[in-house]
C-alpha cells in the first residue's frame, strides 16, 4: 500500500465514522506516521480535482465520493498480497488474533453487509500464523499486507473496505461494494454532501 493511501484512509474514516471535515496536514502526519510533505503531496490531485478546498490552516473535504473514487482507482490491491491460503467454511471463526478483515467479510462482520455468498477471505495480517493454521479447504483466503496505521485503528474503516472491494475482480464484489457504497452515501447525505 502507497503511503499516500494512509492520508485517505485517515480523511475518509474521520469524516464517514466521526463527521470531521476540516482537517491540518501536520496532525494527519503525525497520525498517519508520514512526512508533512508526503500529505501536501496526496492533497494535490485531490484539490485538482475539487475534492479538498486547502484554507489557511488546513484543508476541507468538499467532495468525499471523489476523494473516495480517486483511492480506489490507485489501489493496488493485488500488488499487496502476501500469501494465497485455503481454508474451511468456518475459516473467518478460526483466524488469529490480530487479523484485520476487508472485503465480503468485513462488510458482513463489522457493518452488518450481507449481500451474497463468497468463497474467498481478504484480510490484513501477517502471513506466518495464517499459514501455520490453515491447510486446505474450499474457502480460498487471501492475506494482504498491513500496515501499522490500519493497524492501529484496530477494524478496517468502512472506506477501506469499498476501496478494497472495487479492485476484486468477482461479481460478488461488486455486489458487496453497491451495498457499502450505498452505506457510505447514507452517511454522506446525513452530514450534508
Amino acid at each position: 500500500m502507497l503511503k499516500i493511501e494512509r492520508v485517505y484512509r485517515q480523511v475518509l474514516k474521520e469524516l464517514i465514522e466521526e463527521g470531521r471535515s476540516f482537517f491540518q496536514q501536520k496532525e494527519l502526519a503525525k497520525k498517519c506516521s508520514v512526512s508533512l510533505g508526503l500529505v501536501n503531496y496526496s492533497l494535490k490531485p485531490l484539490v485538482k480535482i475539487g475534492a479538498v478546498k486547502k484554507a489557511a490552516r488546513g484543508f476541507r473535504i468538499t467532495d468525499p465520493v471523489k476523494v473516495l473514487m480517486h483511492w480506489a482507482s490507485i489501489r493496488d490491491l493485488e500488488g499487496d498480497i502476501v500469501l494465497q491460503a485455503r481454508g474451511s467454511d468456518e475459516a473467518e471463526l478460526e483466524m488469529p488474533p490480530g487479523v484485520l478483515f476487508t472485503a465480503y467479510s468485513a462488510a458482513k462482520i463489522y457493518y452488518g453487509i450481507d449481500v451474497a455468498n463468497y468463497s474467498e477471505i481478504w484480510v490484513y495480517s501477517d502471513p506466518e500464523p495464517i499459514a501455520r493454521r490453515f491447510s486446505g479447504g474450499p474457502m480460498r483466503i487471501m492475506v494482504l499486507k498491513p500496515d501499522k496505521h490500519l493497524s492501529s485503528l484496530k477494524k478496517t474503516p468502512i472506506a477501506q473496505i469499498f476501496v478494497d472491494l472495487w479492485n476484486i475482480p468477482t461479481w460478488y464484489a461488486r455486489e458487496f461494494m453497491l451495498a457499502v457504497r450505498e452505506r457510505i452515501d447514507g452517511v454522506l447525505a446525513r452530514l450534508g454532501y
